[in-house]
């Protein structure tokens, strides 16, 4: 209803008597630091009764991420801090209890109905276009619109200008012996990152040691990520090459754009100074926002606004977005210090041991002939192959599937009908199908998550549409209503597509396709499977990042004719 109207930003405030509350919001911000907070955030509301460490953990591999990063960032002290001074700004405005709503200044206390949110909205909605219309700027908006609404000064200070500078500091926290999180170790795996032409950097090509960053200028980490490559920078001087990769997230809606005007810039010769200014403005990133930076740095601004409306660079971030996926880049920010990959923004006195070691690795190859350093150092490096090394055999007889029996291409997809990711992919997998035809088959298997309550129970209405010959049809009417799958819904669901309702009803009560989904979802384990969307491929998991039906069709390819 309000889509590109409202802007939502979720702030923490864990209340001291609910004693998971702290470590939930800590799992949810090491979850944002892989680019996955909204995914953590709807699965620890699913699970607010069974939120153990162990929990949060089994959430963590659910959501997709990197578990054992995920772990260390739990405990970065870091992260902490964010959730505390999140905390002490809501205390210093007198929010003691939740949740509570903040629009434009007002409070609205408690879990209002709908009805009360949309009034509100509607108005303030109202009040912006007015001010619009009045000549204030949309990047003032905020301030005009608190100010008008009689909001305390300390929440302009804090929730619009996040100046936390007056904030009184936390309490320091008694601290158990040993308890300090040890940096994660930074792998010796060197890998084969290409440096372009094109991309942008500082530094000699021939420098010694390089560093490539894969960043975008939504990711809040990636803005603190700045910092320690201009420490880096500044350290080591003509030794070092930084290298800036674009890798916009698909859920940072202005990322993509944001990346198309850095490179615009960089053709005209600007690109630090847009870089600098995109990361201080992460806020304010739509077009009528770039093109302001873009004349703040004096672009040439005709050739600036073409570029950026026919998208020119568009293939150049999707070049850089695929030299992160060969690196086995899932989220922002990644470095890569001559081709061994730290994960996450960490601070330089952590890095400084892995630049020194590559920086001594780097000196000793300019005698040699042929190359640079960086490119004779990442010559033999890694590739990120997006499958699984070995093949697992699966029983496939009882799930249902489009497409020829004897396709050469075997399309698996382990999948929930209360899975958010899952509905998101129903149909890519397919496009897939159909990008194939008859060279591919895509075989449904069914994998409910233990956090989704409903979810076995659609299995089963799934399974007892498939064996009256609609399973089709059932899964679109199934992921398009997942927020409602309860007996009664699924029942309406069942009519709806003509489905023999007496039948329908006698197999779910008998629960005949109990033993069929749990055998499905060890098919799935013994594959790999430990969340939901996976895609399993001729017995092959898929392990990339990408859920783009081009994407895969493109991965795919690579793998089956062994490029």
């Amino acid at each position: 209803m309000y889509s590109g109207k409202v802007a939502v930003a979720f702030w923490h405030n864990p209340l001291d008597f609910h004693p998971n509350a702290l470590p939930a919001a800590l799992a949810s911000m090491a979850a944002s630091l892989q680019g996955h907070f909204w995914e953590m955030h709807d699965l620890i509301f699913k699970n607010q009764k069974s939120l153990s460490p162990e929990r949060l953990v089994q959430l963590a591999g659910e959501a997709g991420l990197d578990v054992e990063r995920f772990k260390w960032d739990m405990e970065d002290p870091r992260v902490e801090a964010f959730v505390s001074q999140n905390q002490r700004a809501a205390a210093a405005i007198g929010i003691k209890g939740t949740p509570m709503f903040l629009i434009n200044g007002k409070v609205i206390r408690g879990a209002q109905p709908p009805e009360k949110f949309k009034e509100i909205l509607d108005e303030e909605l109202a009040k912006a276009e007015q001010a619009l219309a009045d000549g204030i700027t949309r990047e003032a908006l905020p301030l005009h619109l608190a100010k008008a609404n009689g909001a305390d000064e300390k929440y302009i200070k804090f929730f619009i200008e996040r100046d936390f500078s007056s904030l009184e500091e936390a309490p320091p926290k008694k601290k158990v012996a040993g308890s300090a999180p040890t940096p994660p170790a930074i792998e010796k795996t060197v890998w084969n990152v290409p440096v372009r032409d094109s991309d942008p950097a500082i530094g000699p090509a021939n420098a010694p040691l390089t560093v490539v960053a894969f960043s975008e200028f939504q990711c809040p980490y990636c803005a603190k990520g700045t910092s320690v490559l201009q420490r880096i920078a500044e350290e080591y001087g003509n030794d070092v090459r930084i290298v800036f990769k674009n890798f916009p997230l698909p859920f940072h809606k202005d990322a993509m754009l944001a990346s198309e005007a850095a490179l615009a810039a960089h053709a005209q010769g600007k690109f630090w100074e847009m870089h600098d200014l995109l990361f201080e403005n992460q806020q304010a990133l739509d077009q009528d926002f770039l093109i302001r930076y873009a004349a703040s740095v004096n672009l040439d601004m005709e050739r600036f606004k073409a570029d950026l409306e026919s998208h020119a660079f568009r293939a150049d971030v999707q070049r850089q977005m695929a030299d992160g996926r060969q690196a086995g880049v899932k989220g922002t920010p990644n470095f890569f210090i001559n081709g061994r990959v730290v994960k996450g923004a960490l601070p330089f006195d952590s890095m400084k041991d892995v630049l020194d070691e590559e920086l001594a690795k780097g000196k000793v190859l300019p005698a040699a002939d042929g190359g640079t350093p960086y490119e004779r150092l990442i010559a033999n490096g890694k590739v990120f192959r997006p499958f699984a090394d070995k093949p697992a055999a699966m029983n496939l007889s009882t799930a249902p599937a489009m497409g020829p029996d004897n396709a050469p291409i075997e399309l698996v997809v382990f999948s929930d009908f209360q899975c958010p990711y899952c509905s998101r992919f129903a149909e890519p997998a397919k496009q897939l199908q159909r990008h194939y035809g008859d060279r591919a088959r895509l075989v449904f298997m069914q994998f409910p998550l233990p956090s989704h309550q409903n979810a076995h129970l659609a299995a089963e209405a799934a399974l007892a549409a498939h064996a009256q010959g609609k399973f089709w049809q059932m899964h679109d009417l199934l992921f398009e209503n997942r927020q409602s799958l309860n007996r009664e819904s699924l029942e309406k669901l069942a009519a709806q597509i003509g489905l023999d309702m007496p039948q329908f009803r006698q197999e779910l009560d008998q629960q005949l396709y109990k033993l069929i989904i749990q055998k499905q979802m060890e098919a799935g384990k013994a594959a790999g499977v430990t969340g939901t969307p996976t895609l399993v491929v001729n017995g092959y998991k898929y392990e990339g990042a990408s859920k783009d039906a081009d994407e895969l069709a493109a991965a795919i390819d690579k793998f089956l004719l062994k490029d």
